[in-house]
């Protein structure tokens, strides 16, 4: 038996060990995912779905899909578009991106302009923004 509590306690110091020693990745969101998580939480807000708003822009859901999400890049001839289908202006939707960057770099996460090579810290920085903006709710 007491054994197995060494085993365990060794384990367990291992564990907090390594985890101490392996530099965590930053947490990182790239800004056209943050502005499209934005034109999300407002669409969704609104109670529209991506397919009507891609077929008043003249887009397939898949492409208006991958500009909410931030695969694609909005250019400024959307930005204005998907906001006058929200009823909001282009300014509202930026100045609601320069609040949330400033609340998520409070938080430790950084916003960047292009894809950064780290998955990991990809995933953190977009579950920590989908926690700001359900907090915001």
């Amino acid at each position: 038996m007491d054994h197995d509590i060494l085993s365990l306690n060794i384990f367990a110091l291992n564990a907090y060990m390594h985890r101490k020693s392996m530099p965590q990745p930053r947490p990182v969101v790239t800004y056209p995912a943050l502005v499209g998580k934005i034109l999300a939480q407002q669409r969704e807000i609104r109670g529209l779905k991506q397919g009507a708003i891609a077929e008043a822009l003249g887009l397939s859901q898949s492409a208006y899909s991958r500009l909410e999400s931030g695969e694609s890049v909005l250019n400024l001839s959307q930005l204005r578009n998907i906001s006058t289908q929200l009823h909001l202006q282009p300014a509202q939707v930026l100045s609601l991106a320069d609040q949330y960057e400033a609340q998520l770099s409070l938080q430790g996460v950084d916003v960047i302009a292009e894809k950064p090579n780290n998955p990991a810290a990809v995933a953190i920085g977009l579950g920590l923004l989908a926690a700001l903006l359900l907090s915001s709710r």
